[in-house]
């Protein structure tokens, strides 16, 4: 195929990865809904349950989604390599540049910030554990998913990059649609997307990607209340920085050229 055809595939598998997200999300919650009904509880009290489990909700949602496209999608072809295969080859220590990366951002990150103690809300460790966890969970699949499309449906650089902001605005706007009751979905969902998308084209390895979730992305997320889904809520943190979500993804998406920088 040319580069034309494989761009189209691509992006329409992609299309179909993130409409499976929607159908998914919504049959899980018309299941919880259904049996809410039953129980004879009102709107509110359905509601809140939902915004209480959204990132369970997620995450079950983005691990069905991923194991069905890639059997029945992506990995179907015996010329194609398996997943397990894909992995190893994906997997290797973090280099000095990776570890550097991450001190960087969080010290730019803490400087800009002005963060200072969340008294909107009592500590809740388990909620905490959940949103770390939830946004691992969600952003790792999507990695490896990107990971999967990147080696199947191989593009030159320019035309990478402009697929990776075609899927970024897919990504966005099925995320949005899906959760319409996250209590702060924002722009910042494009560029978390976008820096892992782009330092998969950079040819950076899966396990790379994965150490930056553990110890910059999710933690970031988790505890200083810019959560796509509960936002302030149950953060131990809150910035004062009102446009600190435009900090953080700036820091990342600059992050992403030095990284393509020190490895020409």
């Amino acid at each position: 195929m040319n580069q034309r055809s494989i761009f189209t595939h691509s992006t329409a598998v992609f299309v179909i990865f993130m409409a499976c997200f929607w159908f998914i999300h919504l049959m899980i919650l018309s299941t919880v809904t259904s049996f809410h009904f039953l129980l004879e509880h009102s709107f509110l009290t359905i509601e809140s349950w939902v915004l209480d489990r959204a990132w369970f909700m997620a995450s079950l949602t983005v691990l069905l989604t991923f194991g069905i496209v890639t059997k029945f999608l992506l990995l179907k072809s015996s010329e194609r390599a398996p997943l397990r295969q894909i992995l190893l080859s994906q997997i290797q220590r973090p280099g000095q540049v990776l570890w550097v990366v991450i001190l960087v951002i969080w010290l730019a990150f803490l400087f800009n910030a002005n963060l200072v103690s969340n008294e909107l809300t009592n500590l809740d460790i388990l909620k905490v554990i959940t949103n770390y966890l939830g946004v691992l969970v969600l952003f790792s699949c999507l990695s490896l998913f990107l990971l999967i499309t990147e080696q199947i449906y191989p593009l030159t650089l320019f035309v990478s990059v402009l697929r990776s902001l075609v899927f970024s605005l897919v990504f966005f706007f099925f995320f949005k649609f899906t959760f319409l009751y996250g209590s702060a979905v924002t722009e910042l969902v494009i560029v978390l997307f976008l820096f892992i998308h782009l330092n998969l084209i950079l040819k950076l390895k899966w396990s790379d990607i994965i150490y930056l979730l553990i110890f910059l992305i999710a933690p970031i997320l988790a505890l200083t209340g810019i959560d796509p889904f509960w936002a302030q809520n149950y953060s131990p943190w809150i910035s004062l920085n009102k446009e600190i979500n435009l900090v953080f993804g700036f820091l990342l998406l600059l992050s992403t050229v030095y990284v393509g920088y020190k490895q020409k």
